[in-house]
Parts: C-alpha cells; sequence; structure tokens
C-alpha cells in the first residue's frame, strides 16, 4: 500500500479528473485555476509535485456555483461531484469530484457515509471584506458554516469553544441546520492566507503533465504568499503522502447507502479522538 507505483497511478487517476472538469468548464465558460501545491507542483515541477498524493482546482463563487450547476446538467457515468446537499454526511464546505468504483479512504469513520473514491478538490475563492468588522463577521460566518457542515465539536479547540459548539448543534438541528447552511454558503472555507482581490482577474496557462491548464498570471505572488520561498525542496522527511488512506482501491468501492429523495440530516457522527 502507498507505494510509489501506487502513487503514480493514483496521479493518473486525478488527471483523468481535472480533464473532465477541464472539458465542463469549457464547454460552459467557466473560470477556474490550479490552486494550492497542483499549482506548486506545475511551477516548480511541470506536473504533480513527485510525493503529492491529490490535485487542487478553485474558482470564485459564481464561476463555483455555475460549475455545479453545469455538472448536474451533463451524464457522468464514471464520475461523480460531492457536496453537502448531494451526500449528507459528507463532511466539508467544498466539493470533491470523485472516480466512481474507486476507493481512496482517508478516515475510518467515513467508511458507507458517503463515497469515497478517488477525488479532485473543487475550492470556492470568496471575497473578504476590508473592514475590521465586515471582516469579524466574516470569520465568524466561516466558522459557522464548518461547525453546520462537519457537524461535530472542533476536536482540537478549546474546552470552551467545543462546549459552544455541541450547544449550537443542539439547538440548530434538522431542517434550520440546512437552512443555516444555505444562509452562510457564500463564505470561504479557509481564512489562513489573504490575498489580493484582484488575484484572479488574469489568467495564464501553464503546463501539469501532458497538458496545460489555467492558472493565476500572478502565480508567483500567491506561491509566495502562501509557502515562502517556494523554489526550495522540503527536507526529505517530509516528501510524503499527505492524505495517507487507510483503503486505497483502483477497482472496487466501498458500498454506500442510498440517499432518499428527500434525505434528513444524518446521526452526527463522534468527535475523532
Amino acid at each position: 500500500m502507498n507505494t510509489r507505483s501506487d502513487l503514480r497511478r493514483l496521479q493518473d487517476t486525478q488527471l483523468s479528473l481535472l480533464r473532465e472538469l477541464d472539458g465542463v468548464c469549457a464547454r460552459h465558460g467557466i473560470r477556474y485555476f490550479l490552486y494550492a501545491g497542483t499549482l506548486l507542483g506545475a511551477v516548480r515541477h511541470g506536473g504533480f509535485i513527485p510525493w503529492d498524493d491529490d490535485l487542487d482546482v478553485c474558482m470564485e463563487r459564481p464561476e463555483y456555483d455555475r460549475f455545479l450547476a453545469a455538472w448536474a446538467s451533463e451524464p457522468h457515468p464514471d464520475a461523480l461531484l460531492q457536496t453537502k446537499d448531494t451526500s449528507p454526511a459528507y463532511m466539508n464546505s467544498f466539493a470533491k469530484l470523485r472516480r466512481r468504483g474507486t476507493t481512496f479512504l482517508e478516515h475510518g469513520r467515513d467508511a458507507g457515509l458517503f463515497h469515497t473514491g478517488i477525488f479532485l478538490d473543487v475550492f470556492p475563492l470568496d471575497r473578504c471584506p476590508a473592514g475590521g468588522v465586515g471582516r469579524a463577521v466574516f470569520r465568524l460566518r466561516c466558522l459557522l458554516l464548518q461547525l453546520f457542515t462537519r457537524e461535530y465539536a472542533p476536536p482540537r479547540a478549546g474546552r470552551v469553544t467545543r462546549l459552544g459548539a455541541a450547544l449550537l448543534l443542539f439547538l440548530v438541528r434538522g431542517r434550520a441546520r440546512r437552512a443555516a447552511r444555505t444562509r452562510l454558503d457564500e463564505t470561504a472555507a479557509t481564512l489562513r492566507v489573504l490575498y489580493p482581490a484582484d488575484l484572479a482577474d488574469d489568467l495564464c496557462r501553464l503546463r501539469f503533465e501532458d497538458g496545460e491548464y489555467p492558472c493565476f498570471a500572478r502565480w508567483d505572488d500567491y506561491l509566495t504568499r502562501k509557502y515562502g520561498d517556494y523554489t526550495r525542496l522540503p527536507p526529505p522527511s517530509e516528501r510524503v503522502w499527505k492524505h495517507r488512506p487507510l483503503v486505497l482501491d483502483f477497482d472496487r468501492e466501498i458500498a454506500v447507502p442510498a440517499i432518499p429523495s428527500e434525505p434528513g440530516l444524518p446521526a452526527e457522527p463522534e468527535a475523532p479522538a
């Protein structure tokens, strides 16, 4: 498990998902960009970072919403686009494009709750208010969106935060929680790094493996803000798989219960240890 040949086959599967996403975006005139470590790989390696086990793209929120609708309008027999709306037990506020008939199980608690096939991450980009008060409200909305999407109290937070989160989850349940997610789903998935408002205004195309894909034209600015000196390789001890799947299978998928036509919220999972 997790051998070099496994990694290459995994990357090839993810690349096939990227080609499928790129085709949908081209047909519908949707702008997207290679993102995070995938963009770093394109710049520094001309493809995947040799030890990277995932693939990331991003879209500005209006384009992201258009992409969700465009994907749903076409048949995709070998892939599925996973969100909280399509998989109620799914715990992320961004989408994953997954390959049917495969398994990439990251956490044992996820087994059987939703499709856990090999994936490509699709992140929405949102604009953060410039003012201090507006930014504080924006941050609060982000945190609430994460809480009502993951549906468990953050295990690494302090005791008071965990108690407050647990109380909110107890008070806001069922349809009220779904409605809250809908209202909050205009906020960013993360606030770890803020970027210039015009970062996504211009794009260029960079080589990634055997093709060229859209990237921020100001990729140097982005990578420097995110990684610092991104041209330096990490020490050998850090050149490892990031996700470390418990189960990786290219030919089978873990069975997932059928989702009813009017799904209710699943039972809340226990917080991981």
